[in-house]
């Protein structure tokens, strides 16, 4: 394989097969020059993106980003394959690699974000959350840094993001179709607009976006059978349950999906906050 271009010492890029691929392996392009051959027992890994846009900003990645980072994110994407069962987006690479770099550098700087979505990942997308946790130990590790609990979920995002890039077209229509009419009667019901620049509203539509995907893909979050909880939720937020029903009755109608008391729980604290924060 000859090097085309070089991007730092542990990344160059070839043409393999008539393909331009990124190489990726530690000290590969160490006092090489373009036109040099590289065997391919220096190489770890092989990078190719079909979106000339992502392909630049991988590269663009490689230049800022050291090689231990996009290394640890390769082994979080082959982990996250294995164990998920499913086909990701390589774009997992270039998110989390940037991600953890500046996660870690936030850390070690005492800047410390909080994930108002850490309680739900960890509920509704339990495997996801697994990955992410031994992603984290394996930072913690690496870099010698104590990450917060919160970064498990933030890693946890890019998993889903991954995975739901991957999902064919209907699928991700019809997300986006659901999210919007459930949107629909949250306003109808309230007679209200959102404010879409506050906090509420992003965790509303995030919560509904893992929601819906959910439910596409038949994938009911089995209850803990924590009646007295829910009780006390649905009486503390009658109107945003009153809410709730109507999504409930709709979704029945529709798309014959019955929510669990635990899926209509977390909606109905969703909705308070977005109305009435």
């Amino acid at each position: 394989m000859r090097i085309v271009r070089i991007l730092n010492n542990n990344a160059i890029v070839s043409i393999v097969n008539g393909t331009e691929q990124i190489l990726l392996g530690k000290g590969i392009a160490f006092n090489k020059k373009i036109g040099d051959i590289i065997s391919a027992e220096n190489v770890t890994k092989f990078f190719i993106l079909s979106n000339p846009e992502t392909n630049e900003k991988f590269k663009q990645i490689l230049k800022d980003i050291p090689f231990e980072y996009i290394s640890l994110a390769y082994e979080t994407y082959d982990l996250a394959k294995k164990d998920l069962k499913v086909e990701l987006s390589e774009s997992l690479v270039i998110s989390l690699s940037d991600h953890i770099f500046s996660s870690t550098k936030r850390v070690k700087e005492k800047t410390l974000l909080k994930n108002g979505l850490l309680w739900e990942i960890k509920r509704f997308y339990e495997k996801e959350y697994k990955v992410a946790e031994i992603t984290l130990k394996k930072v913690e590790k690496k870099f010698d840094v104590i990450m917060p609990e919160d970064e498990i979920g933030f890693i946890a995002s890019h998993i889903i993001n991954a995975e739901m890039s991957v999902q064919n077209s209907t699928n991700l229509n019809q997300i986006m179709k659901v999210m919007q009419e459930i949107s629909s009667v949250v306003k109808y019901h309230f007679h209200v607009e959102f404010d879409v620049d506050s906090v509420y509203y992003y965790r509303f539509i995030s919560h509904l976006k893992y929601f819906t995907e959910r439910m596409i893909k038949v994938n009911t979050y089995k209850d803990d059978k924590n009646d007295d909880l829910f009780f006390l939720i649905i009486e503390k937020y009658k109107n945003a349950y009153e809410c709730v029903k109507k999504i409930e009755d709709y979704l029945k109608n529709n798309y014959s999906y019955e929510l669990t008391s635990e899926e209509a729980m977390y909606l109905t604290i969703h909705i308070d906050r977005l109305i009435y924060k």
